[in-house]
């Protein structure tokens, strides 16, 4: 899986921005289990 925020996501999904995906993708990833 795509890891843009390594650092630990306190950028705010900027990795993510960047691919196009939106603040409620993000917060989908993460629940389904990306932390």
């Amino acid at each position: 899986m795509v890891n843009p925020t390594k650092k630990g996501g306190s950028s705010g999904g900027n990795g993510f921005k960047a691919l196009g995906l939106s603040d409620e993708v993000y917060k989908g990833i993460i629940r389904m289990g990306f932390r």
